[in-house]
């Protein structure tokens, strides 16, 4: 099966906004095996839109369209799809009085400009909104089932959960038999790790996927109707490969994956590195009862012999050395009397991004530890790793 998306708009052209919704429903539709073997990008203007559905409906058999459905001069694609159709716009009454029970709803007056927005193909079949006022629709275009949907990306969402996935799965995936398994790494480069991973051989059936958002490398074995022993084969070479890089599989929720780990233990966070970004993303899951920053480590020093026994755990960071390459973490448990004090010399690629570096791997190092896993081990690193038994 071929399937392909598209978003509409201007801005996502010019690039004053990110394009996260085709992303969104790349990786959705992967999780159902379905790939997507093609994305589109296309301004707002009404040929530009007619045009590349009369094109990509000759060749794909799913389309998944977002943007342009809104009640502004610039909001063209439903009459774009109605042309490619060679279909007319009919008003969808009781969408109609969706929209105007939606703004009653809100103390608002309905501008005549919302009628539009009740208007969709004659021979589309409709798909409701229920947290906007943009109905979205799929009819047939040439060969291709098309799809659209708000650009809005909380509206796209919510309709793909609630509508265009149960459709997919029922009438394109009964049959479909792919899996893709992740492993989030950290200490190696892309290329570093393709020349590893190009030195091995892997079924057919097995594809290795790469991709790189700095602190973060994240590798994909996408599995096209393998066999178990194929697949759990595959597994075990990106492990081995992996493991020294290896932050967590399969989703990437370090900070949820500590907080299951700590539950409700009370956590105190002394910072000179990460300028609260440590204490700002463990805050949210964690019971943190105090973050200090500061940039004097003698300070830290005294803090660490203040707050010792105040807490369940103390996590302390700061610079080991005045070359801000090399930290240390101090990780003290205090219901097993246990000080974890790690020290990393490490060579951070991206130096805008090392407070992010440093605060990702500090977040490994801590789900570790309490995993009673191996710590990583970047490339071009030096680690030094000691516990002490503190006194009751």
């Amino acid at each position: 099966m071929i399937c392909e998306v598209i978003s509409t708009g201007d801005e996502v052209l010019t690039g004053f906004i990110t394009d996260t919704n085709a992303s969104w429903i790349s990786q959705e539709l992967l999780a159902l095996g379905i790939y997507v073997n093609r994305r589109h990008s296309v301004s707002d203007r009404l040929m530009d839109i007619v045009d590349i559905l009369m094109q990509r409906s000759q060749i794909a058999d799913v389309i998944i369209v977002s943007g342009g459905l809104g009640p502004t001069s610039d909001d063209n694609t439903t009459q774009a799809a109605c042309i490619a159709a060679n279909d007319k716009l009919i008003l969808k009454e009781q969408w109609l009085l969706q929209i105007k029970k939606w703004h009653d709803e809100r103390g608002r007056i309905m501008p005549k400009t919302n009628e539009k927005q009740a208007m969709i193909p004659s021979s589309a079949t409709m798909i409701e909104n229920t947290t906007g006022t943009a109905c979205g629709f799929y009819l047939k275009i040439n060969k291709a089932l098309c799809f659209f949907t708000p650009g809005v990306p909380h509206e796209l969402k919510v309709m793909f959960n609630l509508a265009i996935k149960p459709y997919l799965q029922s009438h394109f995936c009964k049959n479909n038999n792919i899996f893709v398994k992740r492993l989030f790494l950290f200490g190696i480069a892309e290329s570093a790790l393709g020349q590893k991973f190009n030195q091995e051989h892997f079924d057919h059936s097995i594809t290795i996927g790469y991709r790189a958002a700095y602190p973060v490398l994240e590798l994909k074995l996408i599995c096209n109707n393998s066999s178990d022993s194929a697949f759990n084969k595959a597994l075990a070479i990106a492990r081995n490969i992996c493991q020294p890089y290896l932050i967590c599989e399969d989703n990437y929720d370090l900070v949820k994956r500590i907080a299951n780990k700590l539950q409700e233990c009370s956590v105190c966070i002394i910072d000179s590195i990460s300028s609260g970004l440590l204490a700002y993303d463990l805050s949210d899951k964690l019971n943190l009862q105090q973050a200090i920053l500061t940039k004097d480590n003698d300070q830290i020093a005294y803090l660490l012999t203040q707050n010792q026994n105040l807490y369940d755990y103390i996590i302390a960071l700061r610079y080991d050395k005045q070359d801000n390459n090399s930290f240390r973490l101090d990780f003290i448990d205090n219901k097993q009397a246990i000080q974890h004090t790690i020290c990393y010399t490490i060579n951070i690629t991206l130096n805008g991004l090392r407070r992010q570096a440093i605060n990702l791997l500090v977040q490994s190092c801590i789900y570790n530890l309490l995993e009673h896993k191996d710590l990583l081990q970047p490339d071009n690193s030096q680690l030094n790793y000691q516990v002490y038994q503190l006194k009751t």
